[in-house]
């Protein structure tokens, strides 16, 4: 099975895909309404109800290895349209970065310099446990996001987990 989510400012998009391997059947999901297509190997098979919506369905047969699958999406309006994913992606992407950016701010209005262990191996471990727990969420936060070296993550993620153990030893 392959997908393609793919932009097409000039509304027409040119397809061919060479095939590797004998296929049963190829198969060319579209949403309803969104765009048209057009092959010599495509047969209409209509709109079909699906749980995320309508979607318009096309069918070819048996394709031979070597053999090349060739199909023409266009949209007249497609110049007009912009498209939901890029939408979708903008949105994720400044809701990420305002959420960097205010989880920046606020280690750095704590004062206790909660950035710099991050970029260095000799430093201060917080008091508490609730400090500790924190820092430890904020490191994996950092970690997933790619923003902190690996050996440096596990290195500190050790440290605050041993700090986190004689904390909570001691109450």
């Amino acid at each position: 099975m392959v997908y393609f989510d793919l932009p097409y400012p000039r509304g027409q998009l040119e397809i061919t895909q060479t095939i590797n391997y004998l296929t049963g059947a190829s198969v060319v999901l579209l949403t309803e309404g969104s765009a048209n297509i057009d092959g010599p190997q495509l047969q209409d098979q209509g709109s079909q109800e699906t749980e995320t919506g309508m979607i318009h369905v096309y069918s070819g047969d048996v394709m031979t290895p070597g053999s090349t699958f060739t199909f023409t999406v266009s949209n007249p309006d497609a110049k007009l349209e912009v498209s939901r994913n890029l939408l979708t992606g903008l949105a994720v992407a400044l809701g990420a970065a305002l959420i960097a950016v205010g989880v920046w701010f606020y280690l750095r209005s704590r004062g206790d310099k909660k950035l710099a262990p991050y970029t260095t191996a000799s430093v201060s471990l917080p008091g508490d446990a609730d400090d500790i727990l924190d820092t430890i969420i904020a490191l994996d936060d950092l970690y997933e996001n790619g923003e902190i070296d690996t050996k440096i993550y596990h290195q500190r993620r050790g440290e605050l987990k041993a700090q986190l153990g004689k904390t909570v030893g001691k109450g």
